[in-house]
């Protein structure tokens, strides 16, 4: 399985992906061929989204598990 990852863009009122030259000549695919994709999101990366939590500690663990 070859994986590839590339930007959305707007043209006109549709979005669209690119698919590199490379990839195209590898699987021998031309324009008004149908082809299958399963998309994928890209994870949020939330750090530093909560900056007024506590740091973590030795004593963090207690202070937050009910099973320390």
């Amino acid at each position: 399985m070859v994986e590839i990852r590339q930007t959305i863009k707007r043209v006109g009122g549709s979005l669209m992906i690119r698919i590199p030259k490379d990839l195209v000549d590898e699987l021998g695919v031309q324009e008004g061929d149908i082809i299958y994709f399963e998309p994928k999101k890209k994870p949020k990366n939330n750090f530093g989204k909560y900056p007024e939590l506590k740091g973590w500690t030795k004593t963090s663990p207690k202070e937050f598990s009910k099973y320390a």
